[in-house]
């Protein structure tokens, strides 16, 4: 789950516009940017430690 008062505040300078955090975390600049971030921080790991696919999942499970 992502840090939702961070995420607001990003929104909020990117002037993205939502009714509810489902609609946010459905916004396709949200979504790049959780993209850039995971393919910055893979740049240090080793091939077989990437993510290959990433799917995401708005429902909640046992994890979160």
């Amino acid at each position: 789950m992502p840090c939702f008062d961070s995420l607001e505040e990003y929104a909020k300078q990117l002037n993205i516009k939502y009714q509810d955090r489902l609609e946010l975390i459905k916004n396709s600049e949200i979504l790049k940017m959780f993209e850039q971030r995971i393919n910055a921080v893979q740049k240090e790991l080793a091939h077989f430690e990437q993510v290959k696919n990433l799917l995401y999942s708005l429902r909640p499970s046992v994890s979160n």
